[in-house]
């Protein structure tokens, strides 16, 4: 077999993976309070969705189909994010909007996304929070939301 058509069947492959993915609902998957990020799939979660008073925390997730756009040979994935921080009686403590924005342009497919949020709590009393966030899929025009409680000790 001819090196020219193995890298044509992995294209194909990679073509029906975005198709399913295109079908699909967006969706946020593992969504995980951290001590350290360190790649897709590949992070140090807290044992219990406690932190101690004054950590850094990182919220980890997987992105569920985001639609990939492909005209000709190129590829291309936009997505955003707002994150916001309430206390457990609803209160809004943080709010920033479009904190995270990717726009990814290629002419190979981007097939596995994760998103980190970073949260230093140097300044936050002890007590029940929730980290919200909203994920925009900018080229499908949809959105989801998904929600993290947590407590601070």
């Amino acid at each position: 077999m001819a090196q020219g058509s193995q890298y044509e069947k992995i294209d194909k492959l990679k073509d029906q993976i975005i198709k399913i993915q295109n079908a699909g609902k967006l969706g946020v998957r593992n969504l995980t309070m951290c001590r350290k990020v360190l790649g897709y799939g590949v992070y140090v979660p807290y044992s219990a969705n406690v932190a101690p008073k004054g950590a850094v925390i990182f919220f980890y997730y997987e992105i569920e189909n985001i639609f990939t756009n492909k005209s000709k040979d190129k590829y291309s994935v936009s997505f955003s994010q707002d994150a916001i921080l309430t206390n457990s009686e609803g209160v809004e403590l943080l709010s920033k909007p479009k904190i995270i924005k990717m726009n990814y342009n290629s002419n190979k497919p981007m097939l596995n996304l994760y998103a980190t949020f970073e949260l230093n709590l140097a300044s936050a009393k002890p007590g029940d929070y929730i980290y919200k966030l909203a994920l925009y899929d900018e080229l499908r025009g949809s959105k989801i939301t998904a929600e993290f409680p947590f407590t601070i000790k």
